[in-house]
């Protein structure tokens, strides 16, 4: 590498924050869940609480925004293949994996972010 691009590269962040936007809205036929999950998005920028905290809107009755900030996505070298492939698909995407714990009232809460199709 030359060093003008290696200075140039040097100097990106390989990471940044993001917040997760989930909704959540009753169930309309299942007898085995009372209301259904959705990432609606991800936005670039912290709205400065704690990672796993949530904050809830009421946008409808009975639907529900959380909003989950604190979470950063983290760009590595060696997925450089994998983030292509995304950018290059006819949809690309931003992978937001959750676990849901029944402790949490059936809430799940996201713990990766990340835009390779790899890792997710």
């Amino acid at each position: 590498m030359t060093d003008e691009i290696m200075a140039a590269t040097t100097n990106l962040p390989d990471q940044f924050p993001v917040t997760v936007i989930m909704e959540r809205r009753p169930a309309q036929v299942s007898t085995w869940v009372d209301y259904v999950w959705t990432v609606i998005g991800v936005t670039v920028g912290d709205v400065q609480q704690l990672p796993g905290e949530s904050s809830v809107s009421h946008i409808e009755k009975n639907v529900q925004l959380h909003i989950h900030s604190g979470y950063r996505v983290k760009l590595y070298v060696d997925e450089c293949d994998s983030y292509y492939r995304n950018l290059l698909s006819s949809s690309p995407h931003c992978f937001v994996v959750v676990h849901q714990d029944d402790d949490n009232d059936d809430q799940p809460e996201p713990f990766i972010v990340t835009l390779s199709y790899d890792e997710a």
